[in-house]
């Protein structure tokens, strides 16, 4: 997120509530990511916000063709100047690999 100076911020546990809050509706993932960022663009009023997740499927991993719990969906969504400002969406790209990478080892 990249707030504005009339803007709000919100601590870090709320957005894994907000997550929550979401996710427990039955939707597919790329709405997921919309409804999450919609609403912290409501709240808090940034300059911009990108969200990404990144997911298991159990649809994958418990039927069919049973995946590996490494076969992950990702999805991500731009708001306001991240949307707009190639190098802030290339440096937030570039944070989740890096994470990616540290998850994976």
């Amino acid at each position: 997120m990249l707030p504005a100076a009339d803007g709000k911020i919100i601590g870090l546990s709320k957005y894994d509530r907000i997550v929550e809050y979401f996710a427990a509706r039955l939707q597919i993932q790329e709405e997921l990511v919309k409804q999450i960022g919609h609403y912290i663009m409501e709240m808090t009023a940034p300059r911009g916000l990108a969200v990404r997740i990144s997911a298991v499927h159990m649809c994958k991993t418990q039927r069919g063709v049973r995946a590996s719990h490494r076969s992950r969906m990702v999805n991500t969504y731009y708001w306001g100047d991240m949307a707009q400002d190639a190098a802030l969406k290339g440096e937030f790209l570039q944070e989740c690999t890096a994470l990616d990478r540290a998850g994976a080892a």
